[in-house]
């Protein structure tokens, strides 16, 4: 735990953060048991990209909203200098919001891969009781495709 809490340190070190968000770093390095290096830093991305979307879903908005009102009188130069966020304006820190939603999308490494052959394992589990032999449905499958026209692959 303790190396976890190091590896989150070293990659939010120059993070603007709220002070809430900095007294979590123990309880994220406890909850993230399994997590590898690589794992840790794509949970630090995504929780500070949470205040950079909240600007750019902004401007977007703003964007959509000055083009739906018909605002076509703008120069080109007007136009260029409008786009994006307007200058000097920085993002929010970092809350304990922001790691919050990162612990719900960032998994440990193989945890996908390992669930869908739990899944995998559990669907041929259930066929196999099921009665269903396995070899036979392949071969039924491909009898299936050459009355039907198709090519037969192995």
């Amino acid at each position: 735990m303790k190396s976890r809490e190091q590896i989150l340190n070293l990659f939010l070190i120059k993070l603007s953060m709220t002070e809430e968000a900095r007294q979590m770093i123990p309880t994220i390095a406890r909850v993230t048991k399994g997590y590898s290096g690589s794992d840790l830093k794509e949970l630090c991305k995504a929780a500070a990209i949470n205040p950079i979307r909240e600007i750019t879903k902004e401007v977007s908005r703003k964007a959509v909203m000055g083009l739906a009102s018909g605002t076509n009188s703008k120069t080109k130069a007007q136009k260029k200098s409008s786009f994006g966020p307007p200058k000097g304006i920085k993002p929010r820190p970092v809350g304990k919001e922001d790691f919050e939603l990162a612990l719900g999308k960032v998994k440990k490494t193989g945890e996908t891969a390992r669930t869908f052959l739990e899944r995998e394992r559990s669907s041929k589990a259930e066929a196999n009781n099921a009665g269903i032999d396995m070899n036979d449905l392949a071969k039924n499958m491909q009898m299936l495709q050459m009355l039907m026209g198709g090519r037969v692959t192995n």
